[in-house]
Protein backbone atom coordinates (compact mmCIF):
# COMPACT_ATOMS: atom_id res chain seq x y z
CA UNK A 1 0.00 0.00 0.00
CA UNK A 2 1.33 3.36 -1.02
CA UNK A 3 1.93 6.78 0.44
CA UNK A 4 0.53 9.67 -1.61
CA UNK A 5 1.98 13.18 -1.31
CA UNK A 6 -0.16 15.88 -2.92
CA UNK A 7 1.55 19.16 -3.78
CA UNK A 8 4.88 17.35 -3.89
CA UNK A 9 6.84 20.02 -5.77
CA UNK A 10 6.18 22.87 -3.32
CA UNK A 11 8.62 23.67 -0.51
CA UNK A 12 6.69 21.70 2.10
CA UNK A 13 5.56 18.90 -0.22
CA UNK A 14 9.09 18.32 -1.47
CA UNK A 15 10.44 18.01 2.08
CA UNK A 16 7.63 15.59 2.95
CA UNK A 17 8.32 13.49 -0.15
CA UNK A 18 12.01 13.26 0.73
CA UNK A 19 11.25 12.15 4.28
CA UNK A 20 8.67 9.62 3.08
CA UNK A 21 11.17 8.18 0.61
CA UNK A 22 13.77 7.86 3.36
CA UNK A 23 11.24 5.97 5.49
CA UNK A 24 10.33 3.35 2.87
CA UNK A 25 11.61 0.02 4.27
CA UNK A 26 14.14 -1.79 2.14
CA UNK A 27 13.92 0.67 -0.70
CA UNK A 28 10.50 -0.58 -1.81
CA UNK A 29 11.54 -1.05 -5.40
CA UNK A 30 10.23 -4.60 -5.70
CA UNK A 31 6.64 -3.78 -4.74
CA UNK A 32 4.15 -4.02 -7.63
CA UNK A 33 2.39 -0.91 -6.32
CA UNK A 34 4.65 2.10 -5.88
CA UNK A 35 5.34 2.84 -2.21
CA UNK A 36 5.41 6.56 -3.03
CA UNK A 37 3.05 8.44 -5.35
CA UNK A 38 3.73 12.13 -6.00
CA UNK A 39 0.99 14.45 -7.22
CA UNK A 40 1.43 18.03 -8.47
CA UNK A 41 0.41 20.25 -11.37
CA UNK A 42 3.74 20.58 -13.18
CA UNK A 43 4.96 17.43 -14.92
CA UNK A 44 8.55 18.66 -15.34
CA UNK A 45 9.37 19.43 -11.69
CA UNK A 46 7.45 16.33 -10.65
CA UNK A 47 9.52 14.01 -12.85
CA UNK A 48 12.72 15.71 -11.69
CA UNK A 49 11.84 15.10 -8.04
CA UNK A 50 10.88 11.49 -8.76
CA UNK A 51 14.20 10.88 -10.54
CA UNK A 52 16.08 12.40 -7.60
CA UNK A 53 14.33 10.13 -5.10
CA UNK A 54 14.84 7.05 -7.26
CA UNK A 55 18.54 7.80 -7.62
CA UNK A 56 19.37 8.80 -4.05
CA UNK A 57 16.78 6.86 -2.05
CA UNK A 58 16.42 3.80 -4.32
CA UNK A 59 12.65 3.76 -4.00
CA UNK A 60 9.90 3.09 -6.49
CA UNK A 61 8.12 6.37 -7.27
CA UNK A 62 5.14 7.07 -9.49
CA UNK A 63 3.96 10.51 -10.52
CA UNK A 64 0.57 11.96 -11.38
CA UNK A 65 0.58 15.41 -12.99
CA UNK A 66 -2.69 17.29 -12.65
CA UNK A 67 -4.98 19.35 -10.47
CA UNK A 68 -5.46 17.30 -7.30
CA UNK A 69 -8.81 18.98 -6.66
CA UNK A 70 -10.34 17.24 -9.70
CA UNK A 71 -11.93 13.80 -9.67
CA UNK A 72 -9.77 12.66 -12.60
CA UNK A 73 -6.49 13.34 -10.80
CA UNK A 74 -7.76 11.72 -7.60
CA UNK A 75 -8.64 8.52 -9.45
CA UNK A 76 -5.32 8.54 -11.30
CA UNK A 77 -3.44 8.83 -7.99
CA UNK A 78 -5.39 5.96 -6.42
CA UNK A 79 -4.72 3.80 -9.47
CA UNK A 80 -1.01 4.69 -9.30
CA UNK A 81 -1.09 3.56 -5.66
CA UNK A 82 -2.36 0.16 -6.73
CA UNK A 83 -5.96 0.83 -5.75
CA UNK A 84 -5.35 1.44 -2.04
CA UNK A 85 -3.75 4.44 -0.32
CA UNK A 86 -2.24 3.72 3.10
CA UNK A 87 -1.06 7.24 3.92
CA UNK A 88 -2.04 10.63 2.50
CA UNK A 89 -0.22 13.93 2.93
CA UNK A 90 -2.02 16.97 1.49
CA UNK A 91 0.50 19.78 1.00
CA UNK A 92 -1.21 21.53 -1.92
CA UNK A 93 -3.02 24.82 -1.62
CA UNK A 94 -3.90 28.19 -3.11
CA UNK A 95 -4.07 31.63 -1.56
CA UNK A 96 -4.71 35.27 -2.34
CA UNK A 97 -4.61 38.23 0.01
CA UNK A 98 -6.91 41.22 -0.27
CA UNK A 99 -9.96 42.96 1.11
CA UNK A 100 -13.12 40.87 1.25
CA UNK A 101 -14.84 42.94 -1.45
CA UNK A 102 -11.93 42.43 -3.83
CA UNK A 103 -12.45 38.67 -4.21
CA UNK A 104 -14.17 37.36 -7.31
CA UNK A 105 -16.24 34.20 -7.43
CA UNK A 106 -13.36 32.54 -9.28
CA UNK A 107 -10.87 33.52 -6.54
CA UNK A 108 -13.14 32.00 -3.91
CA UNK A 109 -13.82 28.84 -5.92
CA UNK A 110 -10.10 28.29 -6.56
CA UNK A 111 -9.19 28.57 -2.87
CA UNK A 112 -12.13 26.43 -1.75
CA UNK A 113 -11.20 23.69 -4.22
CA UNK A 114 -7.47 23.70 -3.44
CA UNK A 115 -7.64 24.13 0.34
CA UNK A 116 -10.84 22.35 1.38
CA UNK A 117 -12.83 20.67 -1.38
CA UNK A 118 -9.79 18.95 -2.87
CA UNK A 119 -8.51 17.24 0.28
CA UNK A 120 -12.03 16.27 1.34
CA UNK A 121 -12.69 14.65 -2.05
CA UNK A 122 -9.32 12.87 -1.97
CA UNK A 123 -9.99 11.38 1.46
CA UNK A 124 -13.49 10.30 0.47
CA UNK A 125 -12.28 8.50 -2.64
CA UNK A 126 -9.43 6.79 -0.77
CA UNK A 127 -11.93 5.39 1.72
CA UNK A 128 -14.32 4.36 -1.03
CA UNK A 129 -11.54 2.58 -2.93
CA UNK A 130 -10.60 0.45 0.09
CA UNK A 131 -13.16 0.49 2.89
CA UNK A 132 -11.13 -1.95 4.99
CA UNK A 133 -7.56 -0.67 4.87
CA UNK A 134 -7.78 2.71 3.15
CA UNK A 135 -5.77 5.40 4.99
CA UNK A 136 -4.85 2.96 7.75
CA UNK A 137 -1.44 4.63 7.98
CA UNK A 138 -2.91 8.07 8.63
CA UNK A 139 -3.63 11.42 7.00
CA UNK A 140 -1.81 14.74 7.33
CA UNK A 141 -3.08 18.09 6.07
CA UNK A 142 -0.69 21.04 5.80
CA UNK A 143 -2.68 23.95 7.16
CA UNK A 144 -1.84 27.51 8.22
CA UNK A 145 -1.72 29.56 11.39
CA UNK A 146 -4.52 31.60 9.78
CA UNK A 147 -6.89 28.68 10.36
CA UNK A 148 -6.77 29.54 14.07
CA UNK A 149 -5.66 33.17 14.04
CA UNK A 150 -7.57 35.00 11.29
CA UNK A 151 -6.22 38.36 10.17
CA UNK A 152 -7.53 41.14 7.98
CA UNK A 153 -6.97 40.84 4.23
CA UNK A 154 -6.65 37.05 4.50
CA UNK A 155 -10.27 36.24 5.33
CA UNK A 156 -10.93 33.92 2.40
CA UNK A 157 -7.69 31.96 2.73
CA UNK A 158 -8.04 31.58 6.49
CA UNK A 159 -11.64 30.44 6.12
CA UNK A 160 -10.73 27.62 3.73
CA UNK A 161 -7.87 26.49 5.98
CA UNK A 162 -10.18 26.53 9.00
CA UNK A 163 -12.60 24.35 7.03
CA UNK A 164 -10.04 21.61 6.44
CA UNK A 165 -8.92 21.82 10.08
CA UNK A 166 -12.51 21.17 11.15
CA UNK A 167 -12.74 18.32 8.65
CA UNK A 168 -9.54 16.80 10.05
CA UNK A 169 -10.95 16.78 13.58
CA UNK A 170 -14.19 15.16 12.43
CA UNK A 171 -12.31 12.62 10.30
CA UNK A 172 -10.16 11.68 13.28
CA UNK A 173 -13.25 10.96 15.38
CA UNK A 174 -14.88 8.98 12.59
CA UNK A 175 -11.85 6.82 11.81
CA UNK A 176 -11.24 6.22 15.52
CA UNK A 177 -14.86 5.07 15.96
CA UNK A 178 -14.53 2.71 12.98
CA UNK A 179 -11.23 1.33 14.30
CA UNK A 180 -12.72 0.64 17.73
CA UNK A 181 -15.50 -1.40 16.13
CA UNK A 182 -12.86 -3.48 14.35
CA UNK A 183 -10.64 -3.70 17.47
CA UNK A 184 -7.76 -2.14 15.54
CA UNK A 185 -5.59 0.90 16.32
CA UNK A 186 -6.98 4.16 14.92
CA UNK A 187 -5.02 5.96 12.19
CA UNK A 188 -3.57 9.35 13.01
CA UNK A 189 -5.17 12.42 11.43
CA UNK A 190 -2.99 15.52 11.68
CA UNK A 191 -3.46 19.14 10.66
CA UNK A 192 -0.08 20.88 10.75
CA UNK A 193 1.37 24.30 10.04
CA UNK A 194 4.39 24.33 7.71
CA UNK A 195 6.66 25.20 10.66
CA UNK A 196 6.11 21.72 12.10
CA UNK A 197 7.59 19.97 9.07
CA UNK A 198 11.25 19.73 9.92
CA UNK A 199 13.53 21.44 7.43
CA UNK A 200 10.67 22.79 5.32
CA UNK A 201 9.46 26.33 4.90
CA UNK A 202 10.07 27.47 8.48
CA UNK A 203 12.07 30.54 7.48
CA UNK A 204 9.81 31.03 4.48
CA UNK A 205 6.71 31.04 6.70
CA UNK A 206 8.26 33.67 8.95
CA UNK A 207 9.33 35.76 5.95
CA UNK A 208 5.87 35.62 4.39
CA UNK A 209 4.16 36.65 7.62
CA UNK A 210 6.68 39.46 8.17
CA UNK A 211 6.10 40.73 4.63
CA UNK A 212 2.32 40.81 5.17
CA UNK A 213 2.74 42.58 8.51
CA UNK A 214 5.01 45.22 6.97
CA UNK A 215 2.62 45.74 4.05
CA UNK A 216 -0.14 46.59 6.53
CA UNK A 217 1.93 48.49 9.10
CA UNK A 218 0.43 51.94 9.57
CA UNK A 219 3.39 53.55 11.32
CA UNK A 220 2.40 52.54 14.85
CA UNK A 221 4.83 52.19 17.75
CA UNK A 222 5.63 48.50 17.14
CA UNK A 223 7.14 47.98 13.72
CA UNK A 224 6.97 44.29 12.71
CA UNK A 225 10.21 42.34 13.11
CA UNK A 226 11.32 38.77 12.51
CA UNK A 227 11.05 38.17 16.26
CA UNK A 228 7.44 39.38 16.32
CA UNK A 229 6.59 37.17 13.33
CA UNK A 230 8.13 34.12 15.02
CA UNK A 231 6.31 34.98 18.24
CA UNK A 232 2.99 35.14 16.43
CA UNK A 233 3.56 31.75 14.80
CA UNK A 234 4.66 30.28 18.13
CA UNK A 235 1.43 31.43 19.78
CA UNK A 236 -0.48 29.15 17.42
CA UNK A 237 1.85 26.15 17.88
CA UNK A 238 1.54 23.47 20.58
CA UNK A 239 4.10 24.16 23.28
CA UNK A 240 4.80 27.60 21.83
CA UNK A 241 7.84 26.38 19.88
CA UNK A 242 8.84 27.25 16.34
CA UNK A 243 11.66 25.25 14.73
CA UNK A 244 14.55 27.43 13.61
Amino acid sequence: MATVVVGATGAVGRAVAQRCAAAVPGGGGTSPAAPLVLVARGAGPLEALADELRMHRHVSVRVVAGDAATAETVQAAIEAAGGSVARLVWAAGAGKSGAVQSFTDEDWRRMCDANAGGPIRFVRECLRADATRGLEGGVAFVSSILARRPVKFDAAYGTTKAAVASFARALHEELAWTARKASSPPPAVLCLTPSFIEGAATDRSVANLLRRQNDRWSGGPEKPTEASARRRIAESCPGGRVPR
